[in-house]
């Protein structure tokens, strides 16, 4: 299976992420009991620790708290976006103070929605559920935009990204990369004597071989 076929398996059946960003364990137990029947769910008790667990799992969507006692919730959001990694996770605030001037300033920075305390369980679920499938749906299309439609592998875009991320990983973890280029030799030949048909599938043959 190539690493496309792999992503669209994981996003098809597995439970998406939710990151839970808050310093009240009462907060985190409530909305743990809320979504932990449907979602994996992950948590961060200060800004820092948040940063740091959103680019190691990269999750669906972040519940990220106003009130941290390190970062404010809006600190934490615009490293969040200023990093090309974290830049596309939805993020939803949770406060327990709204206001017309707080909500503006949050969907200003470019958050999806706001959660408020204390937590309505079915409004909760229904928000979250609508931006996990809006998640879901963005994903897909860029994987099909990733995707060549012949063999099933990733095409220039698909490389493009790839490449993008792995770049970041390894300047990240100090490590190197490598990338392989190979050809078909005399393939326009091969296609000129025994159809397109043929070649389409001679290509699909190889590739397969490329990713088992």
């Amino acid at each position: 299976m190539s690493s496309l076929q792999g992503e669209f398996a994981t996003l098809l059946t597995a439970p998406a992420k939710i990151l839970i960003v808050d310093d009240d364990l009462i907060n985190i137990r409530m909305l743990d009991g809320i979504l932990h029947d449907h979602y994996d769910i992950m948590v961060a008790v200060n800004g820092e620790q948040a940063l740091k667990r959103a680019l190691l799992v990269q999750p669906d969507l972040i519940l990220l708290d106003i009130g941290l006692g390190d970062l404010s919730g809006y600190d934490v959001f615009k490293y969040l976006a200023a990093n090309e990694i974290t830049r596309d996770i939805p993020v939803m605030f949770v406060t327990a103070h709204a206001s017309e001037e707080e909500e503006q300033q949050g969907l200003a920075l470019g958050a999806v929605d706001y959660v408020t305390k204390p937590y309505r369980p079915a409004i909760v679920q229904a928000r979250i559920k609508n931006h996990i499938e809006l998640k879901r749906q963005r994903d897909l299309l860029t994987l099909l935009t990733a995707q060549d439609s012949l063999t099933g592998l990733a095409n220039k875009h698909g490389f493009d990204l790839f490449l993008e991320q792995a770049w970041h990983t390894a300047i990240r973890y100090q490590e190197a990369i490598a990338v392989i280029s190979a050809s078909i030799d005399d393939f326009k030949q091969y296609n000129d004597q025994y159809g397109h048909i043929v070649g389409n599938k001679s290509i699909k043959k190889k590739s397969s071989r490329c990713v088992s």
